[in-house]
């Protein structure tokens, strides 16, 4: 019989156990809580954070598309609306790249999506595509990001279909 090796990350509040040996392209990642779960491309890796105001959780992967989440896992008070609050979160956590920013609905929970774009210095291009969603009392972010090679306009179909496989794939739920 072969032995398994577990990986075991012990994060915030949040105790991930993935079997390295099981783990496929486009597996569901969940966190212990219950929080969230997406599909990734590769095994994530989960850190933590605390800039000694908010603990942050990212779960993150690297492959034809970067794919990110993050979760500020202390609750902030409600101020208003999520939608309010969340408007002031993405106006001083987003780039002046971000080209667009529209409201949308996943999974009942209302957010925003924005979309942003950069050149490197060697006329490669950046792009990154969000989704913000304020949920009791918490701000998940869900980021997919691919670049190009230098002097390549656009994204190819495969990154686009990764990018939409992977923010589509996002959901938030009530926990244990």
């Amino acid at each position: 019989m072969r032995a398994a090796s577990i990986a075991t990350l012990c994060v915030c509040l949040c105790c991930c156990l993935v079997n390295a040996d099981e783990w496929k392209p486009w597996d569901r990642f969940t966190s212990e809580e219950g929080r969230f779960s997406a599909t990734f491309p590769v095994r994530p890796k989960v850190t933590k954070d605390n800039n000694g105001k908010i603990d942050t959780l990212q779960v993150s992967a690297k492959g034809a598309v970067d794919a990110e989440y993050m979760v500020f896992t202390a609750a902030i008070p409600a101020l208003g609306e999520p939608l309010a609050i969340l408007a002031k979160f993405v106006g001083g956590a987003f780039p002046k790249e971000a080209k667009d920013k529209v409201e949308i609905e996943q999974g009942g929970h209302k957010g925003y999506e924005i979309a942003s774009e950069k050149m490197t210095a060697d006329k490669a291009r950046v792009f990154a595509r969000s989704r913000v969603f304020y949920v009791d009392g918490r701000v998940y972010q869900v980021t997919s990001g691919s670049g190009t090679k230098p002097g390549v306009e656009r994204l190819t179909d495969e990154q686009k279909a990764d990018e939409k496989k992977f923010l589509d794939s996002f959901q938030i739920t009530k926990g244990k």
